[in-house]
Order: structure tokens, then sequence, then C-alpha cells
């Protein structure tokens, strides 16, 4: 069944762009991004947040973590930012990142990740569409009445 278009426009959507990166373009990247993505063998192993900070950074301090079971061997990256013009959102904030880090967290299971994994503590009705990353299980998720969905439909 198709969502009516009066729910449909409740929603605040935000559409993240993901790009693969190598250690090297890593290295390279001055831009601020608002996401990342670490997968390893096919598996997609966490999902991170980055706004306003350097996401190479946050990608080492992850990765250096002592608590997760990630090491830098065989790890595949990518780093995702808030496309605003095919979003409803006029401004990338922190709480709209946060919250879009939660919904991606609690509907693609990383094995990692230990914030948001059992329930979501977000806005209502927020819809996230990724695109540029195949290792996200849903393409495109969303939260109606503080019950997060795996579609968009």
């Amino acid at each position: 069944m198709l969502m009516k278009f009066e729910e449909y426009s409740k929603y605040e959507i935000v559409k993240i762009d993901w790009q693969k990166v190598s250690k090297n373009e890593l290295k390279l990247l001055d831009m601020k991004f608002d996401f990342f993505l670490l997968v390893k063998t096919g598996k997609l192993l966490y999902i991170g947040k980055s706004f306003k900070q350097h996401v190479k950074n946050e990608i080492n301090n992850t990765i250096n973590r002592g608590d997760l079971n990630i090491n830098d061997k065989g790890l595949t990256k990518y780093v995702g930012k808030i496309n605003l013009e095919k979003s409803t959102c006029n401004k990338r904030s922190r709480f709209l990142v946060n919250n879009s880090e939660c919904l991606l967290i609690v509907t693609n299971n990383p094995s990692e990740n230990d914030l948001c994994t059992d329930n979501y503590t977000g806005r209502d009705y927020l819809m996230v569409k990724s695109s540029g990353c195949d290792y996200l299980i849903r393409k495109c998720v969303r939260v109606a009445k503080m019950k997060p969905y795996k579609t968009c439909i």
C-alpha cells in the first residue's frame, strides 16, 4: 500500500549522498562531511557522524576505540553529506545529523554500533534517502509516530 500524499508531506526528507574513499583520498579531504560508514568483507560494521568535525579524524577515532571490533586492515570507508538541494530541510544541523544517524543505525543494524540499536529516539516524521553506497541495506528509511520503518513506501 502506497503512502498517501497527505502523510508524505508531513516528513522532513534528508537526502544523503555517499562516496567511497580510499585511505589516500581520506587524507586529502578538506571538506566536512556529515556521516561515515565502515564496511569490511561486504558487511556494514559502523555508521558514524562527523558533523562540524573532520571526517578523517572521526573515522580514525572510531577505529582506535578499544571497545569496538574494528581494525583498519581491509576496511572500506564511505563518507556522506546531506544534499540540501534534494532535501526538504533548509540547513544542516547537529540535531538533524544526530536523528538521521540514529534512524540509519536502527534500520540497517551495523554490527559495531552500540547506540540507537534497539530503538529510535529522534524526531518524528523523518525520512532519510541514501544513494552511492550498496552496503546500506535500506536505501530509504523513515519514522512515523516514533516507529522506524525500513521502507519509504
